[in-house]
């Protein structure tokens, strides 16, 4: 894999360091920037026998002191049936967005602000399997078994977007 190709696809840099993590072994950190927000991309490869599996941890740092606290669940049939009994979450006022995904957090007025400007991009963009934000750095995690730059590209614009 050419992650110093990948890196200035996305318009980065690549970072000093290989690193090894949940992904598996081997990888690359890409760090982009992206109107002052830095976003810091870490890409590895799993091999299994399925194949080999592309993974990426996408995150960025808010430029205001904290962000919000949320997290964003893919909906499922058990959740829309909870709902049914209570389970609460937060809509954001998104149709197609409520529908299809799940949104716990503490403020739901800073959570509806952060995600209503991203919430077409999050739909269109590959299916994550976690995303997050923890008040000091937005995240989304997501595997593939073939990495496209344009996936990285997304989501890297989409923590920047919500960072910044």
């Amino acid at each position: 894999m050419d992650w110093a190709a990948i890196a200035s696809e996305l318009g980065g840099e690549l970072g000093e360091n290989r690193w090894y993590s949940w992904i598996g072994t081997g990888g690359a950190t890409i760090h982009v920037r992206k109107g002052g927000v830095l976003d810091t991309g870490r890409v590895g490869v799993v091999s299994s026998r399925h194949g080999t599996q592309y993974g990426s941890t996408q995150s960025a740092r808010y430029l205001l002191p904290l962000g919000p606290r949320f997290r964003l669940l893919h909906e499922g049939t058990l959740r829309m049936w909870l709902r049914q009994f209570g389970y609460q979450d937060i809509q954001i006022g998104h149709a197609d967005f409520d529908l299809a995904f799940t949104v716990k957090g503490e403020n739901g007025d800073a959570v509806r602000r952060t995600l209503i400007p991203v919430a077409h991009r999050v739909l269109s963009a590959p299916r994550f399997s976690r995303f997050d934000s923890n008040r000091q750095e937005v995240e989304t995690r997501f595997t593939t078994y073939q990495l496209e730059t344009e996936d990285l590209s997304q989501w890297t614009e989409i923590c920047s977007e919500i960072a910044g």
